[in-house]
């Protein structure tokens, strides 16, 4: 794998061409934060704007911070999975305190 850089922000997506090469990602995260792995439909949807629904992601998951993960995800999923008409995925993984 390629490593990545600030000037090569995203990968192709999973699946559609396993030939090709990915870049890594490395991030140190502080004790209690939350990683969220989402599929694209939970933020796309026709005619709506996605960086208004990324900003509205983010502002969800920073309420629901100090909720547990099941509490977290099930909130997200119950906001943002509203009018998905495609499978939504999520993985939510919580650092230590």
């Amino acid at each position: 794998m390629t490593p990545a850089t600030s000037t090569d922000p995203h990968g192709l997506l999973l699946g559609v061409d396993t030939t090709q090469s990915r870049p890594d990602r490395e991030a140190i995260l502080k004790p209690a934060a939350t990683l969220l792995l989402y599929t694209d439909s939970l933020i796309e949807r026709p005619g709506e704007n996605v960086e208004d629904r990324l900003h509205h992601l983010r502002e969800e998951a920073a309420a629901l911070a100090r909720d547990s993960l099941n509490t977290f995800c099930d909130a997200i999923l119950a906001d943002l999975g509203t009018g998905s008409t495609d499978d939504i995925a999520l993985l939510a993984v919580r650092m230590p305190p």
